[in-house]
């Protein structure tokens, strides 16, 4: 009974300095540096890709390699309000709405006035 109680202290003990070396207190695993622009983005995929056009694409894992590399129009700020990232500018319409193709609302009922 006294061995096997030792025993399971020293499993204990072994699998607590196991785990103790498998934190670490330094994150990510680059070099670390700044980084340079204009280099080469190497991605590993699991399948094929089937179009970098986002217009045509349909697999998944196109998506996630277009949204790698294509720049975004807006990016939020500090304060979650949109800013020009690619785009120059932008105009919003006056109602809200996407744009002319847009059908109105027909009001229908008693109440209903314009």
């Amino acid at each position: 009974m006294r061995t096997r109680s030792r025993s399971c202290l020293v499993v204990l003990a072994l699998v607590l300095v196991a785990a103790a070396g498998c934190g670490s207190q330094k994150s990510g695993g680059g070099t670390g540096g700044s980084v340079a622009k204009g280099g080469v983005l190497r991605m590993g995929v699991s399948s094929t890709i089937d179009s970098l056009n986002p217009f045509v694409s349909f697999q998944a894992t196109s998506t996630w390699v277009y949204t790698n590399i294509y720049p975004y129009l807006v990016i939020y700020d500090a304060n979650f309000d949109f800013k020009p990232y690619f785009a120059q500018s932008w105009q919003q319409s006056a109602d809200g709405r996407t744009g002319p193709s847009t059908p109105s609302p027909t009001p229908s009922g008693p109440t209903a006035s314009r």
